[in-house]
């Protein structure tokens, strides 16, 4: 099954608020870490491109067209000739100039997606990521719960799964890109684990109607798998003095390489671990800070 791409999704929630929301000579910001989503972000924005603007210097601004007004999305870029994107100056020019509304972008509104620190570009914008905004991430959770009522099974192991996302994302002050791997899941209907830094877990499925179980099964398995993640990335070579609980036949026949052991079922890795292991779990994460501080 095709899966739309989750850039193209954000985008498309982004055009349904601004039917109400985005208005001319409004200015409005997305900040992103890192510089692959945001130009997947704007790439997405442009295939909604209904025409183009001519600015100064033969600059020429893709505008997509909403009820309201027409919206110019920019991408800021350190160095132009060489990455596609505007300048800061050229970015605060055009702000200034959507602000005055006199000029060639009357009618028009600004969204800038960077990583800049430029306060006379941060503050002058409203965030699209703050509370209530349109790319915050309550407001791609609440529309991915939309995308979650439409499923036919597993959609209480997806309401976990979501819930626990929107939690690592405030925690870890992530942006919505943080929902990508969910949504990719739910959107074909095919729940992967493994690519939620998960063991794959088949029983979980079936714990249908009871989210305390699977919230805490859920919480079981990826506690299971970032220890082990841990294990391997920093003490490789002596897994089977401190994997004890797990046995050798175990550890000889999973962790030959240091990825093999993600194939395996949650249900086969807890049971292969012995009433130690949750002492042991407790013993590694005091290595963990000890390691890591």
């Amino acid at each position: 099954m095709s899966v739309k791409p989750f850039e193209t999704f954000l985008v498309e929630q982004f055009l349904a608020d601004a039917e109400t929301h985005i208005e001319a000579g409004f200015r409005y910001q997305f900040k992103s870490p890192d510089g692959d989503n945001s130009q997947r972000l704007y790439e997405a924005m442009l295939k909604h491109k209904q025409g183009e603007i001519d600015a100064s210097n033969g600059v020429s601004l893709p505008f997509l067209q909403t009820g309201k007004c027409k919206v110019v999305p920019v991408i800021h870029s350190e160095n132009p000739e060489k990455v596609e994107g505007f300048t800061e100056n050229y970015i605060s020019h055009l702000r200034d100039e959507v602000a005055g509304q006199s000029g060639y972008l009357k009618g028009c509104a600004l969204v800038v997606i960077h990583n800049s620190l430029l306060d006379t570009l941060i503050n002058s914008a409203e965030d699209l990521a703050q509370p209530g905004q349109v790319w915050s991430p309550t407001k791609i959770k609440d529309a991915l719960n939309g995308l979650i009522d439409e499923q036919d099974n597993a959609k209480d192991v997806s309401q976990c799964l979501l819930d626990d996302q929107f939690d690592s994302i405030l925690e870890d002050g992530a942006t919505m890109f943080g929902f990508e791997s969910l949504y990719k899941a739910v959107e074909d209907g095919d729940l992967r684990f493994n690519e939620l830094g998960m063991f794959e877990d088949p029983l979980v499925v079936e714990m249908s109607g009871n989210p305390k179980q699977i919230k805490k099964r859920l919480e079981e398995n990826r506690a299971l798998y970032e220890e082990l993640s841990f294990e391997v990335e920093h003490f490789n070579d002596q897994l089977q003095d401190r994997l004890k609980s797990f046995g050798e036949k175990f550890i000889d026949k999973h962790f030959d390489d240091s990825e093999g052991w993600k194939d395996v079922e949650f249900e086969a890795t807890f049971k292969s671990a012995s009433v130690t292991h949750s002492s042991n779990l407790h013993l590694s994460k005091k290595l963990r800070v000890m390691v890591c501080t």
